[in-house]
């Protein structure tokens, strides 16, 4: 029985050490950038794409503490086509169209600054940046905030 016990107690101990996954939380909603990008274009919204790798702990702080505030998603849901892109490429696309740009994997996160991750980038309907910020500690009113700063930059360019 104690062998059983001393079994049992390894293997519960190799699991718990085993980086849990993060991802972005299902109720938000994100789809992969181009597919972000077509209904961006639809809709004449702009795009929030959030930067994340499945065993980032930052990531899964951003994800679990920020995004899970309600009234966060909803702003977020209401104002932006919201897309998430893998930064280790599991499961990205080979490349991504962005206005009349073509960027693989690589060259889209140094674009947009998508490492280290947790980090975002708010986009024009186009591909253009509009603000971007990065933080596994970042408060849902400072998302909100950069989330301002973003709108504000679309509403300045569509008056000028």
């Amino acid at each position: 029985m104690s062998k059983v016990l001393a079994a049992l107690t390894t293997c519960m101990a190799i699991f718990l050490s085993m980086p849990s996954l993060a991802a972005p939380p299902a109720e938000w909603g994100f789809q992969k950038l181009p597919q972000a990008m077509e209904a961006a274009q639809a809709s004449n919204k702009p795009v929030f794409v959030l930067f994340g790798f499945e065993t980032c702990g930052n990531c899964k702080r951003l994800y679990s503490q920020t995004l899970g505030d309600e009234d966060l998603r909803k702003a977020f849901q209401k104002s932006f086509v919201l897309a998430y892109v893998d930064t280790e490429g599991h499961g990205e696309p080979d490349a991504y169209t962005l206005g009349e740009d073509l960027l693989n994997h690589g060259d889209l996160l140094a674009r947009f600054k998508g490492s280290p991750t947790p980090s975002w980038v708010f986009l024009t309907p186009q591909g253009v940046r509009l603000h971007g910020d990065r933080g596994g500690r970042t408060m849902a009113r400072e998302l909100l905030r950069d989330a301002d700063i973003a709108l504000e930059k679309l509403k300045s360019a569509a008056g000028s």
